[in-house]
């Protein structure tokens, strides 16, 4: 069974001397707070009231102040409210106090200035992006060119010859024929008598220079078209 919560005069004046000589005014809210009331109880213990735990003193302590704001709003005669003269000295105490700020919670910046400053820095960090996108995109479109200009020249180069080696093989082919038919002796090449034609001089007795001009004319033309 509960204990009745039974106080005596004494109890009580030495309950509310306690909440004056510890100051504790500044710390009563309107959340429960079991460690404060443990402190005065605590406090009742070392001045020799042993009888009164933390519970009963918070019980007390609500009916007291009723009792005492009940007087103040129905403007009964102060006798009606007992200990009236204590708490009404308590309760201005209470007044003049300047609640601090909770710990843990930290005062920030104005958010317009945190979001100025916050748009800065991300302007910063896109604008640097941006220029190092463009530096690394040059150099792409420099080390592409230069690999084009590289496969361009080794193309031609290859293109080149080819034609070289192809003219090569038509002449020793055509050399190969002539010779068969007569028109011309191996110790003669087709591309001496090119030279020779081009240049307007004779072949010699040994090449029939009117049908290897022909001959060399209608490959030069086919070549052409």
């Amino acid at each position: 069974m509960a204990k009745r919560n039974v106080w005596a005069p004494d109890e009580t004046k030495e309950l509310l001397a306690v909440i004056k000589d510890l100051n504790l005014m500044k710390c009563f809210g309107e959340e429960r707070n079991i460690k404060l009331y443990e402190t005065v109880q605590n406090e009742l213990k070392n001045r020799g009231y042993h009888g009164k735990e933390a519970s009963q003193i918070e019980h007390k302590w609500k009916n007291l102040k009723r009792a005492y704001y009940k007087t103040k709003r129905e403007n009964y005669l102060t006798e009606s409210c007992e200990f009236y003269d204590e708490l009404e000295e308590l309760m201005s105490m209470r007044g003049s106090f300047t609640p601090k700020p909770k710990e843990g919670i930290k005062r920030t910046k104005p958010v317009l200035e945190s979001f100025d400053i916050l748009l800065a820095k991300i302007t910063k960090a896109e604008k640097e992006n941006n220029e190092e996108f463009t530096r690394k995109e040059k150099d792409l479109i420099d080390y592409q060119f230069e690999l084009y200009s590289q496969d361009e020249r080794q193309s031609t180069s290859k293109l080149s010859q080819l034609l070289t080696k192809n003219m090569e093989d038509f002449c020793a082919r055509t050399q190969q024929v002539l010779a068969e038919e007569g028109l011309l002796t191996s110790n003669v090449t087709l591309l001496e008598i090119t030279e020779q034609t081009d240049e307007g001089e004779l072949v010699g007795s040994t090449v029939k220079k009117e049908i290897v001009k022909e001959f060399y004319q209608t490959w030069r033309e086919e070549e052409t078209t």
